[in-house]
């Protein structure tokens, strides 16, 4: 399966605003009920999540916001960085 295959959504808030995003998360295929989702973990790898599904059913006080394909990176970069700011502080 592509990338294109993939629809992208950074998880936003009024703490967690988009130059800073909670959580950046894919769905493969279309949205439904119980979509495919991943999220990229601070293990800097994909992993399943189900932070979409949580946000649909209200138990989750987040929004999705749809970004392009091409905007991915960058978001993979601004959490890369938070991750390894985290590793760092756990370190002492």
């Amino acid at each position: 399966m592509t990338d294109s295959e993939f629809s992208y959504y950074l998880i936003v808030s009024d703490v967690d605003p988009k130059e800073d995003p909670y959580a950046l998360v894919r769905v493969r295929g279309a949205m439904s009920a119980f979509p495919d989702e991943e999220r990229f973990s601070s293990r800097l790898v994909w992993e399943p999540t189900t932070i979409l599904s949580r946000i649909e059913h209200g138990s989750m006080d987040r929004e999705p916001e749809q970004i392009p394909e091409r905007e991915v990176e960058h978001y993979m970069e601004v959490l890369t960085r938070r991750f390894e700011a985290q590793r760092k502080a756990q370190e002492g």
